[in-house]
């Protein structure tokens, strides 16, 4: 009599026998799937049979779809009018034989990309996305993780999330830049050479400059420029940046400068500290920054500057300080400032200034000190538990203010010292303000 050999076996839908459940070589049937599982040497468990069907099984989406146990040898229509996605699961999640195929069809308009789930590598010659509507694509499983995929493939681009374009003041001098992040740098050649995080490259450039992060090394989150040697510097994509902390200091030959995508720039910190050669500056993205501190100190060649954003900033210490040039200023958002010590000291052509937002400030010491120029100032929002001293000292032009609260101060010595000219507040205001006041000037300023 013939013997009847029995293997172990599961009818539920999907189901995968675990590394436990196999001996190595032994054999585990699926009866609702069709699959045939065994154990490899490397005690993995893959699917040596594809469903008993010879029929290309049609599987149509309308929206994102990770594939099934269903979808070998099948064929994915994806129809949808936004963008979308068909994910690969991973063997543990469904063992697909190996020779296995997938087709996959882009019938709407939304683009199709195939996503490997964590652990499976997909090999493509292009990109990961079909090549629009109509396009077809098919995927044969190689190894247990691996993939290949052909057909209708969108060409692969890539877009570098910091670059830069430098013109350099001649092509005599040594031009110097230093990134964190991996980079690479065409000297004017059409030819790039790559530098790791942190080296600082020096080179005599034939022509204009271009920097940008390497497409497979670590991005780029801040640039510096190290040397006097340029005379416009235009960052043309800075998303990745999270810093411009003394990246252009000291470029006093530098007169024109732009950057688009800076909105992750944390701290500016002495970005543009002594670049005298700016006579204006861009409109950039300001509104994630935190720490401005002396960013365009000595920028003594501006003679306007821009509404920026800078809503978040807590630092205002010396940010405009001894911008000579300056002589009128826009009503900047300063309301999350901490210190405003020295912010615009030293203004020295100055005219006129909106006031500022001061509330959870500690200090506004030397605020103003010595613009000379000045002849009024709006409103200084808040009764800051803060010091105060010498805010105006040395604005011998200052005839207005329109008002200011020292209620809460802790130190107002010298607020107005040397404001010779000052008509409102009248000389017995000053003292009243000196001595803790919440002034308001009951007619407007000039």
């Amino acid at each position: 009599m013939a013997n009847t050999i029995i293997h172990k076996k599961s009818s539920v839908a999907s189901k995968v026998p675990l590394e436990g459940d196999l001996s190595l070589g032994e054999l585990a049937v699926n009866t609702t799937d069709g699959l045939v599982f065994m154990k490899k040497g490397d005690n993995t468990i893959v699917a040596i049979g594809a469903g008993g069907s010879f029929d290309t099984p049609v599987n149509d989406q309308t929206a994102s779809y990770t594939t099934t146990i269903d979808d070998a040898n099948a064929y994915i229509r994806m129809d949808s009018a936004s963008a979308n996605t068909v994910t690969i699961p991973d063997n543990t999640s469904v063992a697909y034989a190996i020779g296995t195929s997938i087709i996959v069809r882009q019938v709407g308009d939304g683009t199709t990309t195939l996503v490997p789930a964590a652990g499976v590598t997909i090999y493509t010659p292009e990109g990961l996305s079909l090549d629009g509507i109509d396009s077809t694509v098919k995927l044969v499983k190689v190894s247990t993780n691996a993939w290949d995929l052909s057909g209708d493939i969108a060409p692969y681009t890539y877009t570098h999330p910091f670059s830069a374009t430098l013109v350099p003041v001649d092509l005599v001098a040594s031009c110097g830049i230093t990134c964190t992040g991996d980079y690479e740098v065409d000297w004017g050649d059409g030819s790039f050479i790559q530098y790791a995080s942190g080296v600082t490259a020096s080179v005599v450039p034939t022509s204009d400059i271009t920097v940008r992060n390497q497409e497979l090394g670590a991005d780029v989150t801040w640039s510096r420029f190290t040397t006097n040697t340029y005379s416009s510097i235009d960052i043309t994509a800075g998303t990745s940046l999270t810093s411009l902390d003394n990246s252009c200091q000291n470029l006093s030959a530098m007169t024109s400068f732009n950057a688009v995508g800076t909105g992750n720039v944390l701290t500016f910190a002495e970005a543009w500290r002594s670049c005298s050669g700016l006579t204006s500056f861009p409109l950039i993205d300001t509104s994630s920054a935190t720490d401005c501190g002396y960013t365009w100190y000595d920028c003594s060649g501006l003679t306007s500057f821009p509404l920026l954003d800078m809503a978040l900033n807590e630092d205002f210490y010396g940010t405009w300080e001894s911008c000579s040039s300056l002589i009128t200023f826009p009503a900047i958002d300063t309301s999350a400032g901490t210190d405003h010590d020295s912010a615009w000291q030293d203004c020295t052509s100055l005219i006129s200034h909106p006031g500022c937002d001061v509330s959870n400030t500690d200090y506004t010491t030397e605020m103003f000190d010595s613009c000379e120029n000045l002849l009024s100032v709006g409103p200084i929002i808040g009764a800051p538990e803060a010091y105060m001293d010498e805010t105006f000292e040395y604005c011998e032009s200052l005839i207005c203010i329109t008002s200011i609260d020292t209620t809460n101060a802790y130190d107002t010595d010298y607020i107005f010292d040397g404001c010779d000219d000052l008509v409102n507040p009248t000389s017995a205001e000053v003292s009243l303000i000196e001595g803790g006041y919440a002034y308001v000037n009951a007619n407007a300023c000039p």
